[in-house]
């Protein structure tokens, strides 16, 4: 069994975690296991891959922070060895054969790989690192990792000297999957996930799935929530988890705004750290909105697709590969955030029925042909075994 150390060194779970559960047992049968290496305190992280038996790793490790708090990033660079030479151990210990990293401002995490001579993959998943650290992170990757995973064309362009440089063998572009029969719903199961929300049956509810970050920008939804007030059958939700390091942010952009508002009001608007519940929410759902600065291809938006529902979205990452303009949902024309955009493209499905259900029926053919857990496990397995060849 050729074992993969996975370092995931985030607080809260994310799209990252999803993928491993995804295609974990899949790859066990072809031979390789995934061991996520996650943060010691986090027991919801611990519980949710230890009720899929899968195997973890507790250890507290650093990564750089895209904040204004000096400390954090200062307290990073002091412990960069110490987390090579934790890493170091644990590939030792328990004879890990290759490295996956996610992202290539975790770049410490590439050195402990090569150092202590395991394979190496390094994924990019989105175009959220600023373009001069891009640019100057690049290189290294280019020059330790054996394989690139990017997650979709356009993320790729945004690393040009990837693109350049990494021959077309060594790089991989992949997509997210999920567990189709996950996500499909029945009336019964959307008519018990609106009352679970105590909203009336007739309204329209239109919900995001998103960690409360800036990211993910969702002060934009109480703007989209005020550019349609008059309508009165509407209802807002925002599944999203808790995040320590954006609590500030979130109060004083998205919490304030919406209490001043009234938004809690009677359920217009209703923010729920959903944990692993998500399924008992996301039926509700008549409508998904993106509103992120930049993405991927996120997982979440792929799980609403595979349920029938129409996305509105911020044009960011690759998910203009995804999603077309009036055949499963909208995505703006330009990289900023269009309010009438938004407006708009919510009002067209909202009043044309003929139109949503062609959607939701392309939706659920789209991701039956291009994002099952077959396709990304094929990805996956296709790079560890070109990983082992160039090591």
């Amino acid at each position: 069994m050729n074992k993969i150390l996975v370092p995931l060194p985030f607080d809260q779970w994310g799209g990252l975690h999803e993928i491993i559960l995804t295609i974990h047992s899949v790859l066990v049968k072809k031979g390789f296991l995934l061991i996520p290496l996650v943060p010691k305190n986090n027991k919801f992280i611990h519980n949710r891959f230890k009720s899929k038996k899968i195997r973890i790793i507790k250890a507290n490790l650093t990564r750089p922070r895209k904040s204004f708090n000096l400390f954090l990033n200062i307290k990073f660079i002091f412990l960069i060895l110490r987390d090579i030479l934790l890493i170091g151990r644990i590939i030792k210990k328990e004879k890990i054969k290759i490295v996956q990293v996610s992202g290539i401002q975790n770049f410490h995490y590439l050195i402990a790989a090569k150092i202590y001579k395991c394979s190496l993959i390094c994924q990019i998943h989105s175009d959220a690192l600023p373009g001069l650290f891009r640019q100057i992170l690049s290189p290294l990757t280019i020059f330790l990792s054996d394989v690139i995973m990017i997650n979709g064309k356009y993320v790729q362009k945004k690393f040009n000297l990837i693109q350049k440089y990494i021959r077309v063998n060594k790089r991989i572009l992949f997509y997210p999957a999920v567990n189709i029969s996950k996500f499909t719903f029945s009336n019964k199961q959307r008519f018990l996930s609106k009352k679970i929300l105590n909203i009336p049956k007739d309204h329209i509810v239109i919900g995001t799935i998103g960690n409360q970050v800036t990211a993910k920008a969702h002060e934009r939804i109480i703007d989209i929530i005020q550019s349609l007030k008059f309508f009165n059958k509407l209802n807002f939700v925002i599944l999203g988890g808790f995040v320590d390091s954006n609590a500030k942010y979130y109060k004083d952009k998205v919490i304030k705004p919406a209490e001043k508002l009234g938004l809690f009001e009677n359920n217009k608007l209703q923010i729920i750290d959903a944990k692993n519940k998500i399924n008992k929410y996301l039926p509700a759902f008549d409508i998904f909105l993106l509103t992120s600065k930049y993405e991927g291809i996120p997982i979440a938006m792929i799980e609403a697709m595979a349920s029938g529902t129409p996305i509105v979205t911020t044009n960011v990452g690759s998910i203009n590969e995804v999603i077309k303009n009036y055949s499963n949902g909208f995505i703006s024309k330009d990289r900023g955030f269009n309010l009438t955009f938004f407006k708009n493209s919510l009002i067209k499905i909202i009043k044309n029925k003929t139109l949503k259900n062609k959607i939701v029926n392309n939706n659920k053919k789209l991701v039956r042909l291009n994002f099952t857990k077959e396709k990304l496990v094929e990805k996956h397995v296709k790079a560890y075994k070109m990983s082992i060849l160039r090591n």
